[in-house]
């Protein structure tokens, strides 16, 4: 990259901070920054900042940018977690597109510690929920004759246990209890 462009990007960036535009403006060039610009974006960390209440390039790339898996795996994980978890910029679909079909099983580092630090946070189930609905979507499975009927008579006794009135989300209630200790440890 010409270094007087990265000047003007440095510039513009240090000007408006808080310019949606120039956000916008400088995704649409992050991955191609990242890969060849390294220097740059590690002196320039507000690049890949995800903060709810101020725009940043990530964010923008995040919410209409293309996918770009090293990139996502660049973002600070807690705060892309903190964007899933509360379901900012399309964080959920593109983190659930880059783990299942792009073969980045490992992004968030180990699974197990991602899911469980994801689901710890306040509204744990729903937060969890974020991440598998787009995995569910991304993965469909024809059902099998009969499979509703099971499925609705292994759901009955979790149902009664966590009270969840049938809303469904008892399963991620269950599954991502922080209190109790996670599914996912058993």
């Amino acid at each position: 990259m010409p270094s007087d462009v990265l000047h003007l990007v440095a510039d513009v960036l240090a000007a408006r901070p808080d310019d949606e535009a120039v956000a916008g403006a400088i995704s649409v060039q992050l991955p191609v920054l990242h890969r060849r610009a390294t220097a740059f974006t590690a002196a320039h960390p507000e690049l890949y900042a995800l903060d709810p209440h101020r725009p940043s390039p990530a964010a923008a790339w995040l919410h209409r940018g293309r996918s770009d898996p090293l990139l996502l795996a660049a973002l600070d994980r807690g705060q892309l977690l903190a964007a899933v978890r509360e379901n900012l910029y399309g964080a959920a679909t593109r983190v659930a597109f880059a783990l299942l079909l792009a073969g980045h099983h490992d992004l968030l580092g180990d699974p197990v510690d991602a899911w469980r630090e994801l689901a710890a946070g306040s509204g744990g189930a729903a937060a969890a929920s974020y991440l598998i609905m787009p995995l569910a979507l991304l993965n469909p499975r024809r059902p099998r004759p009969g499979a509703a009927a099971r499925g609705r008579a292994a759901r009955a006794p979790r149902t009664s246990r966590a009270g969840g009135g049938g809303t469904g989300t008892h399963l991620f209630q269950t599954a991502f209890d922080a209190s109790s200790g996670s599914a996912l440890a058993k």
